[in-house]
């Protein structure tokens, strides 16, 4: 089994024992919402869309390419301009930071020893994303959009030197690297923010 499938039963298990319902207040869902969003996910895991765009293999996978979705939803709700703008500049900051790590890490499933490197590519996207963005929706979205806009500037810079290389936005393994880079995120918002609310009380 796909270890992205894995990831989002795990999720789905937690939100069925009553944990993350904060997070999915923060992201303007329901519980219901959120399985629905997941099993969209799993199922549009298996679908690849594709063309020939100029003679260049160009395939989407949905269930991979819905959390990009899934954050502009998140964007477009967010009460305050200074959030979206925070959540914008994190997006961007992680986004940088994982195209210059890709000059030194093969972006490439299979490879690189032990540690898959898109599993490593969801790791410090979401460490990023949480140090740039630090609310729970501002770190999300980083997560969440930045594996798949390192995949398009990665798919351009080949285009642009002349090598009509195939690519899969949100496929080949993209998905598990999504995922853990929005887990990462939230997880260390979520439980940054429960410790700094424990403190308050207790300061108080």
């Amino acid at each position: 089994m796909p270890f992205g499938l894995i990831l989002l039963g795990v999720v789905v298990l937690l939100l069925l024992v009553g944990l993350g319902h904060r997070t999915l207040d923060r992201l303007y869902l329901t519980d219901r919402q959120a399985l629905a969003v997941l099993a969209a996910m799993a199922a549009g895991s298996f679908v690849d869309l594709g063309g020939r765009p100029a003679g260049v293999s160009v395939q989407v996978n949905l269930g991979g390419i819905l959390p990009v979705f899934l954050s502009l939803y998140v964007w477009l709700r967010a009460d305050e301009a200074a959030e979206r703008s925070r959540a914008f500049f994190a997006t961007l900051l992680t986004t940088l930071i994982l195209t210059d790590f890709a000059l030194f890490v093969p972006f490439d499933p299979g490879r690189g020893g032990w540690l898959d490197p898109l599993w490593l590519f969801g790791l410090v996207a979401g460490l990023v994303a949480y140090l740039s963005g630090r609310s729970r929706r501002a770190s999300f979205i980083a997560a969440s959009t930045s594996v798949f806009l390192v995949t398009l500037i990665a798919a351009a810079r080949e285009w642009a030197m002349g090598h009509p290389v195939p690519v899969n936005f949100g496929g080949g393994g993209l998905l598990d690297a999504t995922l853990i880079s929005a887990i990462v995120a939230v997880g260390l918002a979520e439980w940054i923010g429960e410790t700094r609310e424990a403190l308050a009380e207790t300061s108080r």
